[in-house]
């Protein structure tokens, strides 16, 4: 039961969510699109349904995106890396500090502005935009970007990357900033 499995979580990267308690849950296997609560979780992921200093738990499963989305403070929780897959659908995440465990993402790319955290994650068919007029492409799977006012971190622990897509970085770009990477 991944309500369980969120309970006994318990590192550094559990700030957001001790610090939070806007917590959403998401469940495929529903018989019905539920209010998000634990009692009655989400059926489908929708862009309006990650908010800003929120925690998301996914039960195992599909789910798909919807749109582009820009993310603030956000944790993305599945109940395994391996069963538990997010769609992006070509779309882009837009993020600004945004923790990603025991899940898998899949057919996007995510553009980082701030600190970026991949722990036990599978990150697989992103493809980059076009970055330029050129043609040129960056990150296929992340791409870090200084925004001249922060200075993004991405940190990624005993995460996969594969067949991601970019002229430069198939799977990481970093423009500036630091990408601290363990076991992955």
């Amino acid at each position: 039961d991944y309500s369980t499995d969120k309970l006994m979580q318990n590192d550094e990267n559990d700030k957001i969510a001790l610090e939070n308690p806007n917590e959403i849950y998401f469940n495929s296997s529903s018989p019905t699109d539920g209010d998000g609560s634990i009692d009655n979780p989400y059926k489908k992921l929708t862009s309006m349904r990650i908010r800003s200093d929120s925690v998301l738990y996914f039960a195992y499963g599909n789910y798909e995106m919807d749109s582009d989305k820009n993310i603030f403070n956000v944790k993305l929780i599945g109940q395994s890396k391996e069963n538990t897959i997010i769609n992006l659908k070509n779309h882009v995440l837009s993020t600004y500090t945004f923790v990603a465990e025991n899940i898998t993402l899949s057919n996007g790319h995510i553009q980082n502005y701030y600190d970026l955290n991949l722990t036990n994650a599978i990150f697989e068919y992103g493809e980059a935009d076009k970055y330029d007029s050129a043609g040129n492409s960056f990150g296929g799977a992340i791409l870090n970007i200084d925004d001249g006012i922060t200075n993004p971190t991405v940190t990624i622990k005993n995460s996969t990357f594969k067949d991601n897509i970019a002229k430069y970085g198939g799977a990481i770009y970093s423009f500036a900033g630091t990408v601290n990477i363990e076991e992955s």
